[in-house]
């Protein structure tokens, strides 16, 4: 016992998985009603260390329904059988690798702790993670991609797959990773939408995920490219607000906002666009301390 709480640090996750592992290969084993450690005790070990050796002496079976979660994040429980076995499903529940829970009215699976994914997709062939995609993408189309973030999980694994998503699929797709906070996976969806045609929001979903990061100078430069190219309103209020926040709120270029704002104001004649414009620059205005003008 002191051993265990000397190699875990306290660390309850990590207690679990060394325990769990050592019973899984035969090193912890009870005799006479006394728990024995039989292996050879490990030095040093890390969380992650513990938790891929634990992956390592999974069935087959096993492991694959770990490596869809790991790559799905979630994925009904129905579908999960779908594509692996009931069977297999519930064994891996019952070893405490996967939690099953509603979500609405649908039954999902998930891996019972984030480090499972992070460690199974760290050991993941590739070839195999190609091979599960593809799967997945069968069997959540076929059911009809219901779900609010079938599409960017679809299109991010057609992107890994065969890179056969549309300008218009690959702008859609980094849209919603913005709203999933995933700025990494929106940025690079937006380059892709882009490169393959898709217009003007692609580029403001670009500077949106540049900003979320800290990279103003970025988001300036893509955003300075598309000055006046906005073909409706709510495109150029999305426009307006990621360039100011780049130049006044991220790269403290006031003087650069202001001219900027006057240009935008000047595009628009209607009273909802000057009042929009009007607000915006009473942000610029009250963080600059002048509160009177504002």
């Amino acid at each position: 016992r002191r051993w265990l709480f000397d190699a875990t640090g306290g660390n309850a996750l990590l207690l679990r998985e060394l325990v769990a592992g050592a019973v899984s290969s035969g090193s912890l084993v009870r005799t006479r009603g006394v728990w024995h450690w039989t292996g050879e005790i490990p030095q040093g070990v890390s969380l992650m260390e513990v938790i891929e050796a634990r992956m390592g002496t999974l069935e087959r079976a096993d492991r694959e329904i770990l490596e869809m979660l790991a790559i799905a994040g979630e994925l009904g429980v129905r579908l999960l059988e779908s594509v692996t076995s009931v069977e297999a499903v519930t064994e891996v529940e019952r070893k405490g690798l996967v939690e099953v829970h509603q979500s609405g009215s649908r039954t999902v699976a998930r891996l019972s702790h984030p480090l499972y994914g992070t460690a199974v997709r760290r050991v993941m062939p590739e070839a195999a993670g190609r091979a599960h995609r593809r799967r997945l993408l069968e069997v959540v189309e076929a059911h009809g991609s219901r779900r609010k973030d079938d599409l960017l999980r679809v299109v991010t694994w057609r992107v890994d797959v065969d890179g056969s998503a549309s300008g218009d699929q690959l702008a859609r797709a980094a849209h919603d990773a913005i709203r999933s906070f995933d700025y990494g996976l929106a940025e690079r969806l937006a380059r892709q939408a882009l490169r393959a045609g898709a217009g003007f929001m692609a580029a403001v979903t670009l500077a949106e995920a540049a900003n979320r990061q800290g990279r103003f100078e970025r988001a300036e430069a893509t955003l300075a490219e598309w000055e006046g190219r906005a073909a409706s309103e709510p495109e150029a209020r999305a426009y307006v607000v990621q360039r100011f926040e780049a130049l006044h709120v991220g790269l403290g270029r006031s003087e650069e906002a202001e001219r900027f704002l006057a240009r935008a104001e000047g595009s628009r004649s209607d009273p909802d666009w000057r009042a929009f414009i009007a607000a915006i620059r009473a942000m610029l205005l009250c963080n600059d301390d002048r509160l009177e003008d504002a």
